[in-house]
C-alpha cells in the first residue's frame, strides 16, 4: 500500500512536470496579441535583408534576438521587413533602424510585430502623425533620434502607443504637449527628452501634469526654468536637468508646487548658473542622496565653486526689485509674505489684542456718556427723538 502511494506521488510530480514544460513553451509561443511567436532568428535571414537578426548576448536568456537595420531603409522596403518577421512569427527583443530615410514611416508598420524595445534614428523623418507605432505588442522600451528641424513632435505621435511602455527616449529638435499625450500610457516611468531648439523657441508650459512619472531627464536650451514646472510630477524621484545651459532654476512661489526635496534626487551639473539670490532655495532644501546641485558660473567671487559648499549667506542679498520667480513677482515682495507666514502668530497677536481692548473701551466710553446725557455732540435729532 505505501508503495502505491509513492508511485501515485512520483507519477503525479512528473505529470506536474510535463504539463508545465508544455505551458512555458506555450507561453514562449505566445504573445500579447495572441499571435504565436518564436524565440530565435528566422531560419533564413535573407528573408529580412537589409535588416540582420543577431542573437543578443548580453542577455541570459540564449534565444533573446536583436534585429538591426544599418543601411538605409525607406517605409517600403521597412514594412515587407517587418511584414516578413510577422510572417515567420518572430519576437524581437530589441529592432534598431539606424538609418530611415524616408520622410514618413506608414501606418500600422510595426503592427502586430512582437518587440519589446524599439530604436528609430532618422534624420529626414519630418512627421509623426499617430498610427505609426500602434499595435505593438509587448513594447516597454522606445527611443527616438529624431534631429530634423521640420519635425515637431506632438500629442498625435503616440495616438495607439502600447500601454506596457515603460521608458521613452526622444532626442529631436521641437516637441510638443508630450505629458499630455502618454497621460493614458500609466506604465511610463521613465522619462528622457532632448530638445535642440533655440531657447526662445521653447514654451515654458509644455510640460503639464504627468502622475506616475518617476524618472524625469529633460536637456533642452531654456535658460530660466521653475520649480513648479515639475511638481505635477507626483510621483517623480529623479530629476536630471543637467547640460540644459540653465542660468536661473527659479523656487515655486507656493508652497504646494514646491518639490519634496527630501524624495527628489535633483541634478544640475554643466549649466551656467548665477548663484544670486534666487539660488538661494537651492541650498536651503534637503535633496535626496546622491544629487548633484553642479557649480556656479556667476558672479566672479562664486565662479565654479560647487553649491552643495555654499552656505545660504554666501549669496547675495536681493535688492528691491529684483526679479526672483517665473511669475515675475519682486523678490522682495515675496520675503516679506514668507516672513508673515512664518511669524504671522507673533506678529499679529498684540495688533488684535490691541485693537479688541480699544474697541471694548471706546465702547464703554460711549455708553457712560450717553446714559449721563451725552455731550451735545451725540445728541441728534434722532436720539432726542428716542428713535436711538
Amino acid at each position: 500500500m505505501r508503495a502505491a502511494t509513492i508511485y501515485v506521488l512520483v507519477l503525479i510530480v512528473m505529470c506536474m512536470k510535463y504539463f508545465g514544460a508544455i505551458a512555458e513553451m506555450i507561453e514562449n509561443r505566445i504573445g500579447a496579441s495572441g499571435h504565436s511567436h518564436v524565440r530565435g532568428c528566422p531560419e533564413n535571414p535573407k528573408a529580412i535583408w537589409p535588416c540582420r537578426c543577431v542573437s543578443d548576448a548580453k542577455r541570459e536568456d540564449p534565444w533573446s534576438t536583436n534585429t538591426i537595420c544599418e543601411d538605409i531603409v525607406d517605409r517600403t522596403t521597412l514594412l515587407t521587413v517587418v511584414k516578413k518577421l510577422v510572417y515567420q512569427g518572430t519576437e524581437i527583443d530589441r529592432l534598431e533602424i539606424r538609418n530611415y530615410g524616408d520622410v514618413v514611416i506608414a501606418n500600422n508598420t510595426f503592427q502586430d510585430l512582437f518587440i519589446r524595445d524599439l530604436y528609430l534614428h532618422s534624420d529626414s523623418l519630418n512627421h509623426v502623425g499617430g498610427g505609426e507605432f500602434q499595435n505593438i505588442p509587448g513594447l516597454t522600451s522606445m527611443e527616438w533620434l529624431l534631429p530634423n528641424p521640420a519635425l515637431t513632435i506632438g500629442s498625435e505621435s503616440f495616438v495607439g502607443v502600447a500601454p506596457t511602455l515603460h521608458s521613452l527616449t526622444i532626442v529631436c529638435y521641437s516637441i510638443g504637449a508630450l505629458p499630455d499625450a502618454l497621460a493614458g500610457a500609466a506604465a511610463v516611468r521613465h522619462l528622457f527628452v532632448t530638445e535642440r531648439r533655440a531657447a526662445a523657441d521653447v514654451e515654458p508650459t509644455f510640460l503639464r501634469s504627468f502622475p506616475n512619472l518617476y524618472e524625469f531627464e529633460w536637456s533642452t536650451g531654456r535658460q530660466a526654468v521653475g520649480e513648479s514646472m515639475f511638481t505635477g510630477f507626483e510621483q517623480l524621484q529623479r530629476l536630471n536637468v543637467s547640460a540644459s545651459n540653465i542660468t536661473d532654476f527659479y523656487e515655486a512661489e507656493e508652497h504646494r508646487k514646491h518639490l519634496n526635496s527630501t524624495r527628489v534626487q535633483l541634478i544640475l551639473p554643466r549649466n551656467s548658473l548665477r548663484c544670486d539670490c534666487c539660488s538661494r532655495w537651492l541650498v536651503e532644501r534637503n535633496w535626496a542622496e546622491g544629487s548633484d546641485l553642479g557649480s556656479c558660473a556667476s558672479p566672479p567671487e562664486l565662479r565654479d565653486r560647487k553649491l552643495v559648499d555654499l552656505q545660504p549667506d554666501d549669496f547675495a542679498k536681493c535688492a528691491t526689485g529684483a526679479v526672483c520667480s517665473e511669475q515675475r513677482k519682486i523678490y522682495g515682495v515675496v520675503v516679506v509674505k514668507g516672513v508673515i507666514k512664518k511669524n504671522y502668530f507673533w506678529l499679529l497677536f498684540p495688533v488684535g489684542v490691541a485693537i479688541v481692548v480699544g474697541s471694548v473701551a471706546a465702547w464703554i466710553y460711549y455708553r457712560k456718556r450717553r446714559g449721563n446725557g451725552g455731550p451735545q455732540m451725540y445728541q441728534s435729532a434722532g436720539y432726542r427723538a428716542g428713535l436711538i
